[in-house]
C-alpha cells in the first residue's frame, strides 16, 4: 500500500531511483560501521606502523584497481541500455580484454616490485599481495556494473555486506595467529575473501556474457572512453 502511494506521488522513476540508493547506502553503511568497529580490535594487535603499511597497501590496491579497470562500470552501464548492440557480446569482449590487459599489467607489476616495495616503503609480500587483487577486484567491478545496470541494488548489497563481515571476521583470525607480521592479516584476509568473490563473479558473468573478442564491442568501449576524456 505504501508503495503504490509512493509510486503515484512521486512517479516510478523516482521510487525506483530511491529504493536502489537505499541500498547502496545502506550496504556502504554497513560496510564501514563493520571495519569502524573492528578497529578497537586491531589498534590491541597491531602497533601504528603496522597500521600505515596497511593504509599504504590499500592504495595501492585502489591505485592499481583504476589502472586495470579502464572505467569499466560507466562504460557497461552506458550499453546495457544501446538496444543497437547485442550485450552479451558487448559484455564478454570487454570482460576478456580487461583480465588480458590485467594480466599485462601484473606482469609488469611483478616485475617492479621491488622498486615499488622501496619506493611505497613498505614489505614486498604486500605488493605481491596487492598484485594477487587485481583480479579479484576487476571481476567483481564488471559483475556489479551489471547489476547496477540491470537495477539489482540488493544483490550488490548483500555480496558488499557479506565481502566486508567474511574479511573482518578472517582477518582477526589471522593476526591473532601470526606471531610475527602480523600486518599481513588484514592483505591475507582481502586476498582469501577476493579469491572467493573472483570464482562467484565470473560464474555469475559467464551467464550473461557471450566470452568472443570482437571488434565492434570493443570500438564502441574505445570511444566511449574517449568521449568521457
Amino acid at each position: 500500500m505504501v508503495k503504490k502511494t509512493l509510486k503515484r506521488l512521486f512517479g516510478r522513476d523516482f521510487y525506483n531511483f530511491i529504493k536502489h540508493a537505499k541500498n547502496y547506502i545502506s550496504a556502504e553503511f554497513f560496510a564501514k560501521g563493520v571495519v569502524f568497529l573492528s578497529l578497537p580490535i586491531f589498534t590491541r594487535l597491531l602497533v601504528p606502523k603496522e597500521f600505515g603499511y596497511i593504509s599504504i597497501f590499500t592504495s595501492i590496491v585502489q591505485i592499481f584497481t583504476i589502472i586495470a579497470s579502464l572505467g569499466v562500470n560507466g562504460t557497461v552501464t552506458r550499453f546495457y541500455h544501446d538496444k543497437n548492440i547485442k550485450f552479451d557480446e558487448f559484455y564478454g569482449s570487454v570482460t576478456i580484454f580487461i583480465l588480458l590487459w590485467s594480466i599485462i599489467i601484473s606482469i609488469l607489476l611483478v616485475f617492479f616490485s621491488s622498486k615499488l616495495s622501496i619506493f611505497f616503503n613498505i614489505p614486498k609480500g604486500l605488493i605481491y599481495i596487492a598484485i594477487g587483487l587485481i583480479f579479484p577486484s576487476i571481476l567483481v567491478k564488471i559483475l556489479f556494473s551489471y547489476f547496477i545496470a540491470s537495477q539489482k541494488s540488493k544483490k550488490v548489497a548483500i555480496i558488499k555486506i557479506i565481502r566486508s563481515i567474511s574479511y573482518i571476521i578472517i582477518a582477526i583470525c589471522i593476526t591473532l595467529v601470526l606471531d610475527k607480521y602480523k600486518y599481513y592479516g588484514i592483505p591475507i584476509s582481502k586476498l582469501f575473501v577476493g579469491i572467493i568473490i573472483f570464482f562467484f563473479s565470473f560464474y555469475i558473468i559467464r551467464e550473461k556474457a557471450n566470452f568472443t573478442i570482437k571488434k565492434k564491442p570493443l570500438q564502441n568501449w574505445k570511444d566511449f572512453n574517449s568521449q568521457i576524456l
